[in-house]
C-alpha cells in the first residue's frame, strides 16, 4: 500500500467524521482486475493472474490516474 494511501487512511481514522472521510477515500480509487491477456503475474511463483482476479487499484490523483499493484503482483506486458 502506498504511503499516501496509508497517510490518508490514518487521517480518516483520526477524523471525527471518519465514516465520511473513509467514503471519500474509497471513492478516489477503483479495483483493477486482470484481463484475458497474460500481463500480470504473481511474484512468488511467476504464474499469471487469472482473468477477473484483482491486481491492484487505480488511484485518481486529479490530472492523472496511477495504477498501484498489490505487493504480490508484477506487470510484464507482452510487447
Amino acid at each position: 500500500m502506498s504511503e499516501k494511501i496509508r497517510n490518508m487512511m490514518n487521517m480518516a481514522k483520526k477524523s471525527q467524521a471518519s465514516s465520511t472521510a473513509i467514503v471519500d477515500l474509497l471513492s478516489s480509487f477503483d479495483i483493477v482486475n486482470a484481463c484475458e491477456e497474460e500481463e500480470f503475474f504473481y511474484k512468488e511463483n511467476d504464474e499469471p493472474v487469472m482473468e477477473g482476479d484483482p491486481v491492484g487499484i487505480d488511484l485518481d490523483r486529479g490530472q492523472e490516474v496511477r495504477l498501484v499493484l498489490f505487493s504480490n503482483i508484477y506487470w510484464k506486458p507482452n510487447y
